[in-house]
Protein backbone atom coordinates (compact mmCIF):
# COMPACT_ATOMS: atom_id res chain seq x y z
CA UNK A 1 0.00 0.00 0.00
CA UNK A 2 1.61 3.34 -0.76
CA UNK A 3 2.08 5.77 1.44
CA UNK A 4 -0.75 8.19 0.07
CA UNK A 5 -3.20 5.67 0.26
CA UNK A 6 -2.62 4.83 4.03
CA UNK A 7 -2.95 8.38 4.88
CA UNK A 8 -6.45 8.31 3.26
CA UNK A 9 -7.11 4.89 5.49
CA UNK A 10 -6.02 6.40 8.77
CA UNK A 11 -8.03 9.75 7.62
CA UNK A 12 -10.99 8.05 7.06
CA UNK A 13 -11.23 5.67 10.15
CA UNK A 14 -10.58 8.93 12.28
CA UNK A 15 -13.64 9.99 10.51
CA UNK A 16 -11.61 13.56 9.47
CA UNK A 17 -11.94 15.59 5.95
CA UNK A 18 -9.13 16.15 3.60
CA UNK A 19 -9.67 20.06 5.15
CA UNK A 20 -10.03 18.48 8.88
CA UNK A 21 -6.18 17.01 8.16
CA UNK A 22 -5.13 19.75 6.11
CA UNK A 23 -5.90 22.23 9.11
CA UNK A 24 -3.69 19.86 11.40
CA UNK A 25 -0.73 19.39 9.24
CA UNK A 26 -0.91 23.34 8.26
CA UNK A 27 -1.81 22.39 4.06
CA UNK A 28 -4.87 23.02 1.83
CA UNK A 29 -7.23 19.87 1.27
CA UNK A 30 -6.45 20.12 -2.04
CA UNK A 31 -2.53 19.53 -1.20
CA UNK A 32 -3.47 16.95 1.49
CA UNK A 33 -5.22 15.14 -1.88
CA UNK A 34 -2.68 15.01 -3.78
CA UNK A 35 -0.70 13.34 -1.22
CA UNK A 36 -3.50 10.94 -0.53
CA UNK A 37 -3.87 10.43 -4.63
CA UNK A 38 -0.09 9.93 -5.20
CA UNK A 39 0.31 13.04 -7.15
CA UNK A 40 2.80 14.22 -4.76
CA UNK A 41 5.43 12.10 -2.18
CA UNK A 42 5.37 13.66 1.37
CA UNK A 43 9.07 14.25 2.72
CA UNK A 44 10.26 12.63 5.97
CA UNK A 45 9.21 15.73 8.09
CA UNK A 46 5.68 16.24 6.63
CA UNK A 47 5.39 12.32 6.92
CA UNK A 48 5.96 13.07 10.68
CA UNK A 49 3.36 15.80 10.88
CA UNK A 50 0.75 13.58 9.07
CA UNK A 51 1.23 10.66 11.30
CA UNK A 52 1.13 13.23 14.48
CA UNK A 53 -2.26 14.34 13.09
CA UNK A 54 -3.72 11.10 12.42
CA UNK A 55 -2.47 9.55 15.65
CA UNK A 56 -0.34 6.78 14.45
CA UNK A 57 3.28 6.26 14.07
CA UNK A 58 5.53 7.14 11.42
CA UNK A 59 6.43 4.19 10.24
CA UNK A 60 2.69 3.24 9.73
CA UNK A 61 2.49 5.35 6.55
CA UNK A 62 5.79 5.08 5.61
CA UNK A 63 7.29 2.67 2.60
CA UNK A 64 8.49 0.66 5.71
CA UNK A 65 12.18 -1.16 4.99
CA UNK A 66 12.03 -4.39 6.89
CA UNK A 67 15.24 -3.54 8.56
CA UNK A 68 13.93 -3.41 12.18
CA UNK A 69 11.43 -4.72 13.82
CA UNK A 70 9.15 -1.87 13.49
CA UNK A 71 9.73 -1.84 9.89
CA UNK A 72 8.80 -5.66 9.69
CA UNK A 73 6.02 -5.33 11.97
CA UNK A 74 4.51 -2.79 9.33
CA UNK A 75 5.09 -4.09 6.59
CA UNK A 76 3.50 -7.54 7.68
CA UNK A 77 0.18 -5.24 8.49
CA UNK A 78 0.74 -4.03 4.83
CA UNK A 79 0.56 -7.80 3.73
CA UNK A 80 -2.26 -9.01 5.78
CA UNK A 81 -3.91 -5.93 4.32
CA UNK A 82 -3.18 -6.87 1.03
CA UNK A 83 -2.49 -10.49 0.69
CA UNK A 84 -4.62 -11.71 3.90
CA UNK A 85 -1.83 -12.69 5.64
CA UNK A 86 -2.14 -14.72 8.74
CA UNK A 87 -0.33 -15.45 11.75
CA UNK A 88 -0.37 -18.49 13.70
CA UNK A 89 1.43 -20.46 17.04
CA UNK A 90 2.86 -23.71 16.05
CA UNK A 91 4.32 -25.42 18.92
CA UNK A 92 4.82 -28.73 17.04
CA UNK A 93 8.42 -28.92 17.68
CA UNK A 94 8.33 -28.14 21.17
CA UNK A 95 9.58 -24.64 20.94
CA UNK A 96 7.36 -21.49 20.04
CA UNK A 97 7.12 -20.22 16.39
CA UNK A 98 5.35 -18.34 14.33
CA UNK A 99 3.71 -19.34 10.84
CA UNK A 100 2.44 -16.70 8.23
CA UNK A 101 -0.02 -17.88 5.79
CA UNK A 102 -1.50 -16.43 3.35
CA UNK A 103 -4.91 -16.67 1.95
CA UNK A 104 -5.72 -14.58 -0.86
CA UNK A 105 -9.35 -13.94 -1.69
CA UNK A 106 -9.19 -13.08 -5.16
CA UNK A 107 -8.15 -16.54 -7.37
CA UNK A 108 -5.89 -14.82 -9.82
CA UNK A 109 -3.82 -13.08 -7.09
CA UNK A 110 -4.03 -16.84 -5.21
CA UNK A 111 -2.84 -18.38 -8.66
CA UNK A 112 0.36 -15.80 -9.44
CA UNK A 113 1.14 -15.93 -5.36
CA UNK A 114 1.02 -20.12 -5.61
CA UNK A 115 3.37 -19.64 -8.63
CA UNK A 116 5.88 -16.76 -7.09
CA UNK A 117 6.36 -18.91 -4.31
CA UNK A 118 7.02 -21.80 -5.86
CA UNK A 119 9.92 -20.59 -8.28
CA UNK A 120 11.14 -18.80 -4.52
CA UNK A 121 11.09 -22.04 -3.05
CA UNK A 122 13.00 -23.45 -5.71
CA UNK A 123 15.36 -21.04 -6.12
CA UNK A 124 16.15 -21.21 -2.37
CA UNK A 125 16.68 -24.77 -2.58
CA UNK A 126 18.66 -25.04 -5.43
CA UNK A 127 21.34 -22.15 -4.02
CA UNK A 128 21.02 -23.64 -0.54
CA UNK A 129 22.73 -26.88 -0.52
CA UNK A 130 26.01 -27.67 1.45
CA UNK A 131 28.45 -25.87 -0.18
CA UNK A 132 32.03 -27.74 0.52
CA UNK A 133 34.03 -24.67 -0.01
CA UNK A 134 34.00 -20.82 1.09
CA UNK A 135 34.45 -20.46 -2.52
CA UNK A 136 31.36 -22.62 -3.22
CA UNK A 137 29.47 -20.93 -0.31
CA UNK A 138 29.94 -17.41 -1.87
CA UNK A 139 29.16 -18.68 -5.49
CA UNK A 140 25.83 -19.75 -4.34
CA UNK A 141 25.14 -16.78 -2.01
CA UNK A 142 25.68 -14.77 -5.35
CA UNK A 143 23.71 -16.67 -7.09
CA UNK A 144 20.64 -16.19 -5.17
CA UNK A 145 21.25 -12.74 -4.85
CA UNK A 146 21.20 -12.53 -8.36
CA UNK A 147 18.10 -14.37 -8.65
CA UNK A 148 16.11 -12.23 -6.13
CA UNK A 149 17.35 -9.00 -8.03
CA UNK A 150 16.55 -10.18 -11.24
CA UNK A 151 12.91 -11.81 -10.10
CA UNK A 152 10.15 -11.93 -12.02
CA UNK A 153 11.82 -11.25 -14.88
CA UNK A 154 14.23 -14.45 -14.66
CA UNK A 155 11.52 -17.42 -13.82
CA UNK A 156 12.69 -19.51 -16.52
CA UNK A 157 16.22 -18.24 -16.97
CA UNK A 158 19.30 -18.90 -14.78
CA UNK A 159 20.50 -15.58 -12.82
CA UNK A 160 24.05 -15.07 -15.06
CA UNK A 161 22.30 -16.21 -17.92
CA UNK A 162 24.96 -17.93 -19.23
CA UNK A 163 27.06 -14.46 -18.48
CA UNK A 164 30.40 -14.77 -16.66
CA UNK A 165 32.72 -11.77 -15.01
CA UNK A 166 36.16 -11.68 -15.71
CA UNK A 167 38.19 -11.44 -12.34
CA UNK A 168 41.17 -9.15 -13.83
CA UNK A 169 39.16 -6.70 -16.17
CA UNK A 170 35.80 -6.77 -13.91
CA UNK A 171 33.60 -7.05 -16.80
CA UNK A 172 30.63 -9.55 -18.16
CA UNK A 173 31.50 -11.49 -20.66
CA UNK A 174 28.85 -14.46 -22.60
Amino acid sequence: MKIGEKIRKFRLIRQATQLDLGYHVKLSDLRVGQYETGKRNPKDDLVERFAQALDVEPAALSNNEPDTIDGLMHTLFDLEETFNLTIEEDYSDGEEEYVFRFKPTDENKAEEMRKAFSAWLTAYEKYHTNPESEEEKKLESDMYELWKGQYPNNLTTDPLNGMTICRETREWKL
